[in-house]
């Protein structure tokens, strides 16, 4: 907290208005740091509150994280009609799992649903198509006209950058698996991998970002 809080000031006295922070970094290896999860949004809220910065989700917004991480998901198989209609009006599914146990009540409860894929190391047909083909099972008993899905993220060197984009440090591995997202309030004027920072296994990504508008 009180590296964010310092973080923040500094960049106050700079003029700068928008604070960004990474809450939630899925990671490939078991065991490490993942981000500081829902506590970070409170000090985003202190960000906001002490310097008038835009940063953080309304006060009166209640956040749920459900994570599905690798090797707990189960895709669905193919189950015949009749019995997947005869666990969907169970208000289930026949693979059980994270699905049913965490998943599915959350997103009964749940007025905006955020779906994130950030581990890009892991193939996204993994969890995510897993994830999309089994929430058919709450069509059976759940209305979805009353949700809302997160409006669609833009990335910055899609919009950009130059060139292929390789941001993994590892020869004979050619591949773009870093990414800077932001909504449509922002537009990207340039983007580059700095391949002069040798100090990871991945390559930073620079992005130039202003307010449309502004």
């Amino acid at each position: 907290e009180l590296q964010v809080m310092l973080t923040a000031k500094e960049l106050n006295s700079f003029g700068i208005h928008v604070f960004r922070a990474g809450i939630w970094k899925p990671r490939t290896h078991p065991g490490s740091f993942e981000g500081v999860g829902t506590q970070g949004l409170k000090w985003l809220q202190k960000v906001k509150k002490e310097f008038g910065m835009k940063a953080g989700l309304p006060a009166d917004m209640e956040v749920q994280e459900i994570c599905l991480r690798n090797g707990t998901m189960a895709d669905c198989n193919g189950c015949s009609y009749t019995a997947c209609l005869h666990f969907g009006e169970q208000g289930g599914c026949f693979y059980g799992g994270p699905m049913v146990d965490e998943v599915y009540p959350a997103v009964r409860r749940c007025d905006a649903l955020v779906m994130l894929c950030a581990n890009y190391n892991d193939a996204l047909a993994a969890n995510l198509t897993a994830c999309v083909n089994r929430l058919t099972a709450l069509f059976r008993q759940t209305r979805m006209y009353d949700k809302r899905l997160s409006r669609c993220l833009t990335s910055a060197f899609r919009q950009s950058g130059r060139g292929m984009g390789f941001s993994f440090n590892q020869d004979e591995f050619f591949v773009h698996i870093d990414h800077i997202f932001f909504s449509s309030h922002f537009e990207s004027t340039y983007t580059f991998i700095d391949r002069e920072m040798c100090i990871s296994d991945h390559y930073p990504i620079v992005t130039y970002v202003h307010l449309k508008g502004r």
